[in-house]
């Protein structure tokens, strides 16, 4: 649509679009059924003795076509993942293209890589990303599912075995129990990181003094469970 204004009631508006000949107009001016190009709007006033002014102009170009680029999800959580707030990693946006993100069926937004997804309640997702053209022109979406899971697993492992408390050894062996289907064991000594072990587990040589195995559970999203610790007491000779 084009606007055209003077303040002199006799005088009237026309308009040509691509050097087609000049016709009466009135603002706003509507166009319809254009061809994807760049296009030329002029537009002038013309009194009652059918003088016309210099004429003012505007391009533009039509473009009606969706991009054709196809956007890879490069980064993205596991399935099932324990962040309730999971980022995006983007690839495939063609120059001048941008991307816009939607997470199930909100609204699409501007996004740029990476995305970070505000924050979500546990139960099952649906990412998708698409490119937008300088037009406004969206492409073809491409999607990811996944399962938001923050609950810890409900079980406590039992130790079912360890070293004599004092021991004469350097290293203690721990055999336990409590796994449920999917889940595994993470074992730490002391203020150690938490690393995954199955049983029996040897711990690494350890200095003479108290020392705390501690044994938990963990689901396939990454959620850990209450430990299970035992005290027991080097005494090397």
């Amino acid at each position: 649509h084009t606007r055209c204004s003077r303040d002199w009631i006799s005088d009237v508006c026309s308009s040509d679009l691509d050097g087609a000949a000049w016709s009466a107009c009135v603002s706003p001016k509507a166009y319809a059924g254009l061809s994807e190009a760049a296009h030329t709007f002029e537009v002038r006033i013309v009194d009652a003795a059918g003088n016309g002014t210099a004429a003012a102009t505007r391009a533009f170009t039509v473009d009606t076509t969706a991009p054709t680029s196809t956007v890879t999800i490069a980064t993205k959580p596991t399935d099932p993942d324990n962040s309730p707030t999971p980022s995006f990693g983007l690839s495939g946006a063609a120059a001048g293209e941008t991307y816009q993100c939607q997470i199930d069926t909100g609204a699409w937004v501007t996004c740029s890589t990476p995305w970070t997804a505000p924050t979500l309640a546990e139960g099952v997702h649906t990412f998708r990303v698409r490119t937008v053209d300088a037009a406004g022109n969206t492409g073809s979406a491409t999607a990811y599912v996944w399962t938001l899971d923050t609950t810890p697993p409900a079980g406590v492992p039992t130790i079912l075995s360890g070293p004599d408390d004092p021991s004469s050894s350097s290293t203690g062996t721990f055999t336990f129990s409590g796994a449920v289907g999917s889940e595994i064991y993470q074992c730490a000594i002391d203020s150690g990181v938490w690393s995954t072990c199955t049983s029996p587990y040897t711990t690494s040589t350890l200095a003479d003094g108290t020392h705390t195995f501690k044994v938990r559970l963990r689901d396939t999203a990454g959620n850990g469970g209450t430990a299970r610790s035992e005290e027991h007491t080097s005494e090397l000779q």
